[in-house]
């Protein structure tokens, strides 16, 4: 016996169903939804539709998800370019990139201090005595945090920058 396809409507709403069990385990981006639904079989008209119909009723909302995403991650110590690199990473348009970054800066300017002293302070944790201060600025850099912060970060937490041990009066890159 053959299955007969499901009418337009019918496979709209399994669309919409599953898109809402999805999206029921965690937030995704309208991309990755898109691919998950069209990975589980569904012709990208009742993809697009689908999307459409989350967005409508607010549980897609990419601008919503990118602020809670950068402002998740710049409370664990994440540099701006790193939270720039992950919503790249997973596709997410750059205007929105951009938009959350700007929703969740610091007006005063000081988020990227505050951020690199929180990795310096899990880095240091309570133990006797604290990890280099090369390593602890080569975890920084790895991060994304710009020289000028590191060193703010290292002067914050009472660590003795190593750039300034011995470098040169040359720029450094």
């Amino acid at each position: 016996m053959t299955r007969e396809s499901p009418s337009q409507p019918e496979g709209d709403s399994t669309a919409v169903r599953r898109g809402l069990e999805l999206l029921s385990r965690r937030d995704h981006f309208t991309t990755e939804l898109s691919k998950r639904l069209a990975d589980s079989g569904f012709p990208i008209a009742i993809v697009e539709s689908t999307l459409q119909e989350l967005t409508s009723q607010g549980l897609l909302d990419d601008v919503r998800l990118a602020e809670d995403r950068v402002r998740r991650w710049r409370s664990d110590g994440r540099s701006e370019a790193e939270c720039r690199a992950r919503l790249a990473g997973r596709e997410v348009p750059p205007h929105i990139i951009d938009g959350a970054v700007q929703a969740v800066r610091d007006p005063e300017g000081n988020d990227e201090l505050q951020a690199a002293i929180v990795v310096l302070q899990k880095a240091m944790g309570s133990g006797s005595s604290p990890p280099p201060a090369a390593r602890l600025a080569g975890r920084l850099g790895r991060r994304g945090f710009e020289p000028d912060t590191i060193r703010a970060a290292l002067r914050h937490c009472g660590i003795e920058d190593p750039s300034t041990e011995s470098s040169s009066d040359g720029p450094h890159s």
